[in-house]
């Protein structure tokens, strides 16, 4: 091999490396440094902002003249959607007064099984992540179930849900 080959070999491995290292260019480049898959960078976005809570519904509503009376329903209760098919299904929220040893989700769903005992209704804790979710049946076979849990960015605001399925009107 000639002199003149093993330089143009040697020039050719140094202007390699030189580009592979990012060197021989003073233009900063804003990919430099992240990951590449295929020689394209790994586009990124911006996180999406975080919604706004509503801590109050846009048109309370009364609650339908169905609902059970011995089904309790806590003072303050606002109802803000009901549903009457396939059963009824009542969303509304309230905020209990604090309690330094209960959460309001507690609060609510404590008074609500109190009360449910007293009228006859058996009760049963499901397991659930944030809020306190219940079934309750009655001897005379109706069945229901409600959800107590927290509204996020609401503090102590309680969403209340109620499904009782032998209601249908």
């Amino acid at each position: 091999m000639t002199v003149r080959a093993v330089t143009m070999i040697i020039l050719a491995c140094g202007a390699i490396t030189l580009a592979a290292c990012g060197g021989g260019s003073k233009k900063s480049d804003p990919n430099a440094g992240l990951p590449v898959l295929g020689g394209t960078a790994i586009p990124t976005t911006s996180p999406v902002p975080p919604t706004e809570a509503v801590c109050a519904p846009a048109q309370p509503i009364d609650l339908p003249a169905s609902f059970p009376k011995d089904v309790p329903v806590p003072d303050g209760y606002t109802v803000f959607r009901v549903t009457t098919s396939p059963y009824l299904h009542v969303v509304g929220r309230l905020t209990p007064t604090a309690s330094r040893s209960n959460p309001p989700k507690g609060i609510v769903a404590d008074a609500i099984v109190r009360s449910l005992v007293t009228h006859n209704w058996s009760t049963h804790l499901n397991i659930h992540e944030d809020g306190q979710d219940y079934d309750f049946t009655n001897p005379d076979g109706r069945v229901g179930h409600f959800l107590s849990a927290p509204v996020a960015g609401c503090t102590g605001q309680v969403e209340l849900t109620y499904d009782l399925k032998w209601v249908t009107g």
